[in-house]
């Protein structure tokens, strides 16, 4: 007979976590080994999760903007001036 036969079956892992630390019969350490590993299956860490569409979002930021009292102006693009270099030039810092 095999010394972990006390456990019994387990179906699983998180059962087997589970049984062995509630057994009063194996080592502290062990036990709470045991319970830290299944701590995260036991009790998940909460989240918050939103579901939004693009359309939902489009919507509440004009809902927001029109809130705010302010129009989005969107103006004409800038144009960035840029210069050519000849090859004999070279850049100086």
């Amino acid at each position: 007979m095999n010394d972990d036969d006390h456990l019994g079956y387990t179906e699983t892992s998180l059962d087997l976590l589970s049984a062995i630390y509630r057994d009063p019969e194996l080592p502290l350490t062990v036990r709470i080994r045991a319970a830290i590993a299944a701590l995260p299956f036991e009790h998940p860490k909460l989240a918050v999760t939103a579901n939004v569409s693009v359309a939902d979002f489009a919507d509440q930021l004009e809902k927001a903007i029109m809130r705010s009292g302010k129009s989005l102006v969107v103006g004409a693009p800038r144009v960035i001036e840029s210069s050519t270099m000849n090859k004999s030039e070279s850049v100086s810092e």
